[in-house]
């Protein structure tokens, strides 16, 4: 039974873009042609010469794509966010609901950061500059008033992070089975723990007492 194509360009442009990233992570940029992607899309490999002119421009907007599909939930995040702690909390979420959803899209970020470390890393680090800018300017000013820890450094905190993000996504399940999470079947023991981990090593304890007596052993 023959697919069922997209009905405007936007459309077959994201849909390219789709099956793009599921066959870079598979066999990763090099290992991919341009052939495999129109197949798996539907289509005949002109039509995706149509929409982006060469491979490398079409491993580009792969990239830009997927950041694109989180940073444009970051402002409405930042307007509905209660506090402080809220806010941090659904811009995680936002980043591993990206990845959980399809799960090639961390595959892809991790085939493309081994791959092309030099190339990637300079991308991706201007797509997100003002998202990047805006955390590290909010964990400075948390550090000011007081309510996030002073020694936590914002571009290495933010950079592990990621990386944590991207390494429960990727290897969760079997992290799970070696160490008997349950269910096994699910990353949400692991990313509950991130998200404990990342708020307590971020935020100062609200208990007064407790704030105390951790700060104490931090001397």
């Amino acid at each position: 039974m023959a697919k069922k194509l997209p009905h405007t360009s936007k459309q077959m442009k994201n849909r390219i873009l789709d099956e793009a990233i599921k066959c870079f992570a598979k066999k990763g940029f090099e290992g991919t042609s341009i052939q495999e992607i129109a197949e798996a899309v539907g289509i005949r490999r002109p039509s995706i010469l149509y929409h982006f002119q060469t491979k490398e421009k079409l491993r580009e907007e792969v990239l830009h794509y997927l950041i694109n599909m989180w940073t444009k939930e970051i402002p409405r995040i930042l307007i509905t966010a209660q506090d402080g702690e809220d806010r941090f909390t659904s811009i995680a979420m936002s980043l591993v609901d990206l990845f959980t959803e399809d799960r090639n899209r961390a595959f892809y970020m991790i085939r493309e950061m081994l791959d092309k470390p030099d190339e990637i890393g300079p991308i991706v680090s201007y797509a997100i500059k003002p998202w990047k800018l805006l955390l590290v300017e909010y964990i400075r000013l948390g550090k000011m008033m007081g309510t996030i820890r002073k020694d936590v450094t914002p571009q290495t905190f933010l950079g592990a992070v990621l990386i944590l993000i991207l390494g429960i996504v990727t290897f969760g399940r079997t992290i799970s089975d070696i160490f008997e999470i349950e269910p096994a079947t699910s990353n949400d023991p692991l990313i509950r723990e991130l998200l404990r981990l990342t708020k307590t090593s971020l935020y100062h304890d609200k208990n007064p007492a407790r704030r105390k007596k951790t700060d104490a052993s931090r001397r």
